[in-house]
């Protein structure tokens, strides 16, 4: 009787911790659907939802060119443009001017000393997106109260030319836009550096620049280029609508195209 009475019980035990196993092996929290990382931004998708309430498809929910996890290792708001609300957003803060994006103090402080603000050269990768546009660097230097102050100090000086045709010559704050080449300088750079660092360099970064500034007066502005061949160079200019006429801004010259 014992032995029966032994076996039974036995049974029993082996029977619920198959059962239990089997329920534990497909509960629908598991720690492998925990970690699913749909868009590769270094959070789960569980945390997305439950404790940031940011896009678990989306690497960058707010689209500041800073990644959902990157915001969330400085203490920045993941949902929000300019998480601290002082004027600067947290792309800038972060990489431009390296100051804090959860303290808007700072941030009024910078805008105070502009333009003598120290400004750091941003790559490309900063900010932990994928795929950094032309259309994100020109929208992270809009943003950018720094070169917003040189747009608003901007000004077409309006001459003739030789032919008897409107041209112009443009200049920030009373002095040429562009300085010419630089020889062995940092490459490329983002318009705040190019506005602050003596305002020379290459063909693109001039006609980038010149682009945010011209949008930012109010015109319609776009890049345009021409690519290397075989008998000459490659080289970019801006080319804005003024007066309903088409012109083609090239370093400081402005002139019909």
């Amino acid at each position: 009787m014992a032995l029966i009475i032994a076996f039974l019980v036995i049974s029993f035990v082996a029977f619920y911790i198959a059962t239990f196993t089997f329920n534990l092996g497909n509960f629908p929290n598991n720690n492998s659907q925990d970690k699913t990382d749909s868009d590769h931004d270094g959070i789960s998708d569980a945390d997305e939802i439950s404790k940031y309430h940011t896009d678990p498809h989306n690497p960058d929910t707010d689209g500041d060119y800073v990644s959902d996890s990157v915001e969330v290792q400085n203490g920045s708001d993941p949902l929000k443009i300019d998480s601290d609300g002082g004027g600067i957003d947290d792309f800038n803060e972060l990489y431009t001017y390296q100051s804090d994006p959860s303290d808007p103090a700072d941030d009024k402080a910078i805008i105070a000393k502009i333009p003598n603000v120290d400004v750091r050269h941003w790559t490309l990768e900063d900010g932990g997106v994928e795929g950094f546009t032309n259309e994100k660097y020109t929208n992270v230097s809009m943003r950018d109260p720094l070169v917003q102050w040189y747009a608003k100090r901007a000004n077409i000086e309006w001459t003739s030319d030789q032919s008897g045709q409107k041209a112009g010559w443009l200049t920030v704050n009373g002095e040429d836009i562009f300085n010419g080449e630089g020889i062995g300088e940092v490459s490329p750079k983002q318009p705040s550096y190019f506005l602050t660092h003596g305002r020379t360099g290459v063909c693109v970064e001039s006609a980038v620049t010149n682009t945010l500034i011209l949008k930012l007066m109010g015109y319609d502005a776009k890049l345009a280029s021409r690519p290397a061949g075989d008998y000459g160079v490659g080289h970019e200019w801006s080319e804005a609508v003024i007066d309903g006429e088409v012109y083609i801004v090239d370093g400081n010259a402005v002139y019909l195209k």
